[in-house]
């Protein structure tokens, strides 16, 4: 019988689980798997990821689920329609990004949801499973010293045929297999609960001069961080601008702090480890992009692990320049395209942001574009082109125009439109926005 392991009880960890037994029960193969969520509650959750996007509802509602819509109440969730926008773009915007109206994500308390999973999900509620609270020492690989073959992945002397390491910010397998991100935004946030509930039903992204606020409604608090760079921003400057905003008397806040950076990997060589939440990598908390990034790795390696090749290094190879591609890629031109608008503020940390994020999306190793020259760029001139030819226009809005948007925000002609409207974008006039 194949036996997977799952390790870490926060957001990721507990998303693992739920694909994995949703895709072993679409197998029909409880018979032939059993599952292991290993997590030490003893390790405090890491507690500012209470935005989400869509596609955690998706994963946490699916079958065989646990929850019905009034179990949010258990983690004192509310639900989120979008974000909203405050003083981005150079005439300092304020607008709200809605998902589709098909989709709704989720605001909750990261510790009672983790909490709430530990309590139901367990040998009693779901077949061929077992968690255990445990602290995890160390973790190798059975391999065959002469051929290489990988035979298994040995946790505390256990084997597991794969184990998906969802344990945090620090991985439990060559902690130093990482590079720095080539896009630095933000590497702080002080938070700060204030005891007044709210259900906006967005979540509040704010800029401010040396940084950017996020508010967060839940059923019984609402949650305000302050995110900046400490290299640009002393942590007095920051408080400063925080307590503009949210009058904070009486409320300490937490400090979280964060290295960008980015696992060299998603699959181990052996084909028997894989890393995934914030043992994979973390940039920034705009807009809970980290989430959807990691739920695209979930549904990845869920399938990969209940597969029957584990190893093909060509398939391993192949995952990999995926996670690089669709991941790494993606999610550093996500978020410099909503830097490089910029803010209100003429300052340090927005001109040096935004600066850096024209340079990821201008580089055109990294976001190639058949319709500019080697002399334009996409951020100066590509809307333009496009905005100025009818035909091109026409097509663009229907999603025919024969050009690779290498990310989400240009793929959807009405993600974009209404977003760069928002961000007061010069072009922006030249794409009527559907109401």
């Amino acid at each position: 019988m194949k036996k997977i392991a799952v390790i870490g009880a926060g957001v990721i960890g507990i998303t693992s689980i739920l694909q994995l037994i949703e895709q072993r029960t679409n197998l029909n193969a409880e018979n032939d798997c059993k599952i292991v969520w290993l997590y030490d509650t003893s390790i405090d959750i890491f507690g500012i990821g209470e935005s989400t996007t869509p596609s955690l509802s998706g994963q946490i509602a699916s079958p065989p689920s646990y929850l019905r819509y009034d179990s949010k109440d258990y983690f004192d969730a509310t639900i989120k329609f979008g974000n909203r926008f405050v003083g981005w773009g150079k005439n300092g915007g304020d607008f709200t990004r809605y998902f589709p109206m098909s989709t709704a994500a989720i605001h909750f308390d990261t510790r009672l949801f983790s909490s709430f999973f530990i309590e139901h999900l367990n040998e009693e509620s779901c077949y061929n499973f077992e968690s255990r609270d445990t602290k995890i020492k160390s973790i190798s690989f059975d391999q065959d010293p002469i051929g290489g073959h990988c035979f298994g992945a040995v946790i505390d002397g256990e084997s597991f045929d794969f184990v998906l390491d969802c344990s945090g910010g620090k991985s439990l397998v060559n902690d130093d297999y990482y590079f720095d991100s080539p896009f630095e935004t933000c590497n702080t946030v002080l938070a700060t609960r204030l005891p007044e509930p709210a259900d906006w039903g967005y979540t509040l992204t704010q800029t401010t001069r040396n940084g950017w606020m996020f508010g967060i409604p839940l059923q019984s608090r609402r949650t305000y961080g302050y995110a900046y760079n400490s290299s640009v921003t002393t942590e007095e400057e920051a408080q400063q601008d925080f307590r503009s905003l949210v009058p904070q008397e009486g409320h300490q806040y937490n400090k979280f702090t964060w290295k960008p950076k980015f696992s060299n990997y998603v699959l181990h060589h052996s084909g028997r480890y894989a890393r995934n939440g914030n043992a994979l990598g973390f940039l920034d908390p705009l807009e809970a992009l980290a989430g959807m990034y990691y739920d695209n790795v979930t549904d990845k390696m869920a399938n990969y692990a209940l597969g029957d090749t584990y190893n093909n290094i060509e398939l391993i190879n192949d995952i990999n320049s995926w996670y690089y591609q669709e991941v790494v890629g993606d999610w550093l031109l996500n978020a410099a395209w909503m830097y490089h608008f910029g803010s209100e503020y003429d300052t340090p940390f927005w001109q040096q942001v935004q600066k850096n994020a024209k340079d990821i999306l201008n580089n055109k190793e990294i976001n190639p574009c058949r319709l500019i020259s080697d002399e334009q760029t996409f951020t100066d001139d590509l809307f333009n082109i496009i905005g100025d030819d009818p035909e091109m226009r026409r097509l663009f809005v229907h999603d025919l125009l024969d050009v690779e948007f290498t990310f989400d925000f240009c793929r959807d002609y009405y993600n974009f439109s209404s977003f760069t409207r928002g961000m007061s974008a010069d072009y922006a006039d030249k794409f009527p926005t559907f109401t």
